[in-house]
């Protein structure tokens, strides 16, 4: 969509929305901002900023009218993690403190011009709700532009909000969690009640578009990629290499349950920002050591990760922190595919336990490997949960819906003088 359209379809009574994801690779928030862009009612005119560099459809199907533009701030999250796992050697208290304090004025001082690049987009596209997932930049632009801004909370919350959010929270119409587990723990930490809303993530468009998960025509033909026998079965664990996705664990219950040469687990997803490339090392020789290597598949980032859902027979979500959402969890339930989740954090308000999905702990080995082997071997389950899965996917989790909340929480965010 071109700025004449955008500016045509104001004067029209239309709202314009920017929606801004500062993750510097794909993740689930950049996910549901896109749902959100493709599924808004007519007369809502969405822009997404995303901090990716280059193409951001090599990662993720857009596939709607708006524009997607790349913008990064100069100091990003992960060079402040990267700072504070420094900081950490140092021994004196005193000494850090002063340090993480100098940090943070020169983060502030480097992304100031992020800040006023911001400003010049909601100006010239001019916007009327600005959605921003957690960041306190997109909130000064927000706030010095006298733009409302909703506050789309994806992580559990672990600290109160900074000085900074504060001073500039009045523009703040709205904090959206995405869970009830994700909102009880911003509650906790100050974050006003009044202005939390908890709306659950949807699950992509793609996943509700073709219903065959069959039809060899629509799945990703991973089966005569790796030269697997047509009757193999696939475990899968979508999501980045990174230690608290819990990939390790789901190798130890896979080997601990022994359920055969022609079952395999598929690892898909990569080691991105530069977290995940000693994980990877650790699975391959714990895979190793435990005898499972050779049924290991490392099947690396997958754009069009749908299609390989079609492919697999279970899906395992195992997640040794508390989940804020778990959109693996969804994403199998619209699939479906039987899913295993942890239990910890937000995928008990997913899963109806037993019902639509089972929950253990992916920390304990023997429960973990004894559901897997439940329902691996018990095909009469697989089926039972999978149909009571996807009743509850559309009763809850599709994105048509979830726009349309959202909608409602934009129209209640504009001013009427606006």
């Amino acid at each position: 969509m071109s700025t004449t359209d955008v500016n045509h379809s104001r004067a029209s009574g239309g709202k314009n929305i920017l929606l801004v994801d500062q993750g510097v690779s794909f993740g689930g928030a950049l996910v549901v901002l896109v749902s959100i862009a493709k599924n808004l009612k007519a007369g809502y005119n969405p822009t997404i900023v995303s901090a990716i560099e280059g193409d951001v459809s090599k990662w993720i199907d857009i596939g709607g009218d708006f524009d997607v533009l790349s913008l990064r701030p100069a100091y990003t999250y992960v060079d402040r993690f990267n700072a504070y796992e420094k900081i950490r050697r140092v021994r004196w208290g005193v000494v850090r403190k002063l340090i993480v304090y100098f940090l943070s004025l020169y983060e502030l001082v480097v992304n100031l011009r992020y800040v006023l690049d911001l400003c010049k987009i909601i100006k010239k596209r001019k916007i009327d709700v600005v959605h921003v997932n957690n960041s306190i930049y997109v909130l000064m632009a927000a706030a010095i532009t006298g733009t409302p801004c909703v506050w789309h909370i994806h992580g559990v919350v672990e600290e109160r909000r900074s000085f900074l959010h504060r001073i500039f929270e009045s523009s703040v119409a709205c904090y959206l969690a995405i869970s009830n587990y994700v909102s009880d723990s911003a509650a906790k930490h100050g974050y006003p009640k009044s202005k939390l809303v908890t709306v659950w993530n949807p699950v992509s468009d793609q996943f509700v578009r073709d219903e065959g998960k069959h039809d060899k025509e629509k799945n990703s033909g991973l089966r005569d990629q790796y030269g697997l026998v047509s009757n193999s079965f696939l475990i899968a664990v979508f999501g980045r290499i990174i230690a608290w996705k819990g990939q390790l664990e789901a190798v130890k219950a896979f080997a601990e349950a022994e359920l055969g040469k022609d079952v395999y687990l598929v690892l898909v997803g990569g080691s991105t920002e530069g977290f995940g490339n000693v994980y990877i090392e650790e699975i391959k020789k714990q895979a190793e050591l435990l005898g499972v290597e050779k049924n290991i598949i490392w099947a690396g980032f997958i754009r069009d990760v749908h299609e390989v859902y079609r492919d697999v027979d279970l899906v395992l979500h195992s997640s040794i922190e508390p989940e804020p959402f778990g959109l693996v969890v969804t994403e199998a339930m619209a699939s479906d595919v039987p899913i295993i989740a942890s239990k910890l954090g937000a995928p008990k308000e997913l899963i109806n336990n037993g019902v639509t999905g089972l929950l253990v702990d992916p920390r304990n080995p023997k429960e973990f490997s004894m559901a897997i082997k439940k329902v691996v071997m018990d095909a009469a389950f697989r089926e039972l949960v999978t149909q009571n899965a996807k009743a509850s996917v559309k009763e809850h989790f599709l994105p048509t819906q979830y726009a349309d909340r959202i909608c409602e929480i934009y129209e209640s965010t504009i001013s009427p003088e606006k």
